[in-house]
């Protein structure tokens, strides 16, 4: 898949999202009896002036969507995910949802390890602390342009300590050296022979 077409996935997938708050997120919102649940907001054009907590599997698959739909075009972060992860993300995006449907809902619809895939890429390209500083702040204004809560604020903290240990992690992963100029060697084809080298009529 060419990092053209994943950014152009990514935009799709922001602009569908956005449409979705658009239409759904009205008929979720809790009552405002409940305190904490439905807070009045001033946000951008097209995005709802109240929202509430993360409420279900399809909150959460929203909130992964609109976070993609941002990094896969981030100038700091998103070529990580284009270039070098090449992320497929009709096949990513709902594994990420089980991973926090299970954090944020306890719903245990996500198994495997969420850190194998970051020190594979870690190995190819070193993943730095601006890096996760950036997915940090992503994540975090995603979670606070879509949503207010007890669940909200889980995702941000969890977020939060995946990163740190991610980071301490990767510090014992090796990643691959660039292949040096010592390592590679000249050969010689044919009857050519470099400057210098005596004719075999001066041995």
């Amino acid at each position: 898949m060419s990092s053209v077409t994943v950014a152009k996935r990514a935009r799709r997938h922001q602009r569908s999202s956005g449409e979705d708050t658009n239409r759904g997120r009205r008929s979720r919102v809790l009552p405002r009896s409940d305190p904490g649940t439905h807070i009045g907001r001033t946000l951008g054009p097209g995005m709802p002036t109240e929202v509430s907590d993360i409420e279900n599997r399809r909150d959460c698959e929203r909130l992964v969507r609109e976070f993609y739909g941002r990094a896969l075009v981030d100038p700091i972060i998103g070529w990580i995910f284009v270039d070098v992860a090449k992320l497929d993300l009709d096949a990513h995006v709902p594994q990420i949802t089980s991973f926090w449907e299970t954090i944020l809902l306890g719903a245990r619809s996500y198994s495997g390890g969420a850190f194998r895939p970051h020190a594979a890429l870690h190995a190819r390209v070193r993943l730095r602390a601006g890096h996760f500083e950036r997915w940090l702040a992503l994540w975090a204004s995603t979670v606070d342009d879509l949503f207010a809560g007890e669940r909200a604020e889980l995702a941000k903290a969890h977020a939060q300590r995946v990163a740190q240990a991610f980071q301490a992690r990767l510090e014992t992963v090796p990643v691959q050296p660039p292949v040096a100029a010592t390592e590679l060697k000249v050969t010689q084809h044919g009857g050519s022979k470099p400057p210098g080298t005596p004719s075999s009529a001066c041995r």
